[in-house]
């Protein structure tokens, strides 16, 4: 019985205290909780997921955002372009999902939370284009064997995302990049000549209007 005195309250300052700190921690867990949803958006993930991404390739790769992509001929906006020194990849970066389904011949694939559920158009089509446009561009430029690969990026606040998307080549919950490229064999014993690329991209490109 002496135990359970610890959690009565006896005073006014006693209830003030007690209604004050739950009253605090309702206040923070609301806050961190818009903070969390405010970050489900692209306008927010995107540079928050590029700017993980050139933390985790180091400071000779180079990542870039909304690029609009031209070979002469075709414009192509790329949303997230990484010139490692071993490849080069073409991405996108979700924003929301912490369960998503799709595949690489799938037309829209799909992510949910424990509550919501979005649709969007598989990128795999508009992927592929922005890879074969950047081919050209580096045969133009005499760059031989560059690989060109792609990456889905799941950068969902809440959480770490598990997914089902066959046949996509690289996926990766934005809280796993670290761990990803540490496991990424490389692709070119020799690597790239990842400055020459990155002069022939920024060449072929302009940053898109209003990003």
């Amino acid at each position: 019985m002496n135990g359970m005195q610890i959690w009565k309250l006896h005073t006014l300052w006693d209830y003030v205290f007690f209604f004050l700190t739950v009253g605090g921690g309702i206040a923070f867990f609301t806050a961190w909780t818009n903070v969390l949803k405010k970050g489900r958006v692209r306008e927010k993930a995107l540079p928050r997921a590029a700017k993980k991404l050139q933390k985790v390739l180091g400071p000779k790769a180079r990542v870039y955002t909304d690029l609009v992509l031209s070979d002469g001929s075709e414009e192509r906006t790329a949303e997230l372009l990484a010139v490692t020194g071993d490849r080069v990849f073409v991405g996108r970066v979700y924003p929301f999902g912490l369960f998503v389904n799709g595949g690489a011949n799938v037309p829209q694939w799909e992510f949910r939370d424990k509550v919501e559920l979005r649709k969007e158009k598989n990128p795999m089509p508009e992927l592929r284009a922005e890879k074969a446009l950047l081919n050209r561009v580096f045969a133009k430029e005499k760059l031989k064997d560059v690989p060109v690969e792609f990456l889905i990026i799941l950068a969902d606040t809440y959480g770490a995302a598990k997914w089902k998307l066959d046949g996509v080549e690289h996926v990766c919950p934005v809280q796993h990049l670290p761990q990803f490229f540490k496991k990424l064999p490389k692709k070119i014993a020799g690597g790239i000549d990842a400055e020459r690329v990155k002069e022939a991209v920024e060449r072929c490109s302009r940053k898109e209007q209003g990003a």
